[in-house]
């Protein structure tokens, strides 16, 4: 007669697969928490980045007032940004003949990624996340492509 007191194997292989299960749902849960977490906190930044841009951009237009120029930035935010991004906006320079350069600026929703592309190509620089651009980075940024763009 078999001892009661023991488990059997397959008692102990279904203990095993529920810590096991119950490790990934652990796991899964604090990955979601992380990622609402930040996500919160990209939304939070994303305003005074914003605001932060949109005074670099008079101050540019107000200097290239100063220096006799007819060019200007504009930003415009879309009204419905695009799936997974929690800002997607248009960055144009213009003069009285047309828009010079028209970049589409994105924010990605969970992570605060910024993705910058202009005629269909990602721009390299130094916008990489939401959460650690600066005054200066977009002060360097409208100014390279101010400069770029020179007629």
């Amino acid at each position: 007669m078999a001892d009661n007191k023991e488990p059997h194997e397959i008692e102990k292989i279904i203990a095993e697969r529920n810590i096991v299960a119950a490790n990934k749902a652990s796991a899964a849960a604090d990955e979601k928490r992380e990622t609402n977490e930040l996500a919160a906190k990209v939304k939070q930044a994303l305003v005074g980045a914003q605001e932060t841009l949109r005074e670099e951009i008079k101050k540019a237009n107000e200097a290239i007032k100063r220096g006799g120029r007819t060019e200007e930035f504009r930003f415009q935010p879309t009204s419905q940004p695009s799936s997974g991004t929690l800002l997607t906006a248009n960055l144009t320079l213009a003069d009285g003949a047309g828009p010079l350069r028209d970049y589409l600026v994105t924010v990605a929703t969970t992570d605060g990624k910024i993705s910058v592309r202009g005629q269909g190509v990602t721009i390299q620089q130094s916008l990489t996340n939401i959460l650690q651009v600066k005054r200066e980075d977009w002060s360097r940024f409208l100014s390279g492509m101010y400069a770029s763009n020179m007629r």
